[in-house]
């Protein structure tokens, strides 16, 4: 964790968006900031899309009665059909960031994939499943542009 804090602080130098003639040292940290917004972007419509496809449902056709059953007690990540959906949105997460290694496919017909994950990697998956489930069906309510305390979900 220490390397990869001292790798985010370190300088390089980089041309001026302005005048490329004139060079600036710019923080890693700073860029890496500036990719964010379209990483999750990219990434929520990898794993959204996986995981309708592999629930064998097409996202364009959805209507909100599905979502409300798969979000009634959390069916779509508890029960083993949504579970292994979320894995195999997960797996292809990992795949498509170079993560390879972290799904080892089955050996034979009778062993089963491996997805090595810490928990943070599977709960990013739930969250952006999740709000797209609530998007469809119509239940997610937004706190932006709203009073402070407004549509915020009790704990």
């Amino acid at each position: 964790m220490k390397k990869a804090e001292e790798w985010l602080n370190q300088f390089i130098r980089r041309s001026s968006r302005r005048n490329p003639t004139i060079f600036s040292n710019v923080r890693i940290s700073l860029l890496a900031s500036r990719v964010k917004p379209q990483l999750h972007r990219m990434w929520t419509w990898l794993i959204i899309t996986e995981f309708f496809k592999s629930l064998g449902y097409e996202l364009k056709n959805l209507t909100p009665e599905r979502p409300e059953e798969l979000l009634e007690n959390d069916d779509f990540c508890l029960k083993p059909r949504g579970r292994k959906s979320c894995l195999d949105a997960l797996s292809k997460l990992f795949m498509s960031i170079g993560a390879s290694g972290r799904v080892q496919q089955p050996d034979g017909p009778t062993s089963g994939r491996v997805v090595s994950a810490r928990l943070g990697h599977f709960a990013l998956v739930v969250t952006k499943v999740r709000k797209a489930l609530e998007v469809v069906a119509g239940t997610h309510y937004s706190t932006r542009g709203a009073a402070v305390g407004a549509g915020h979900f009790p704990l």
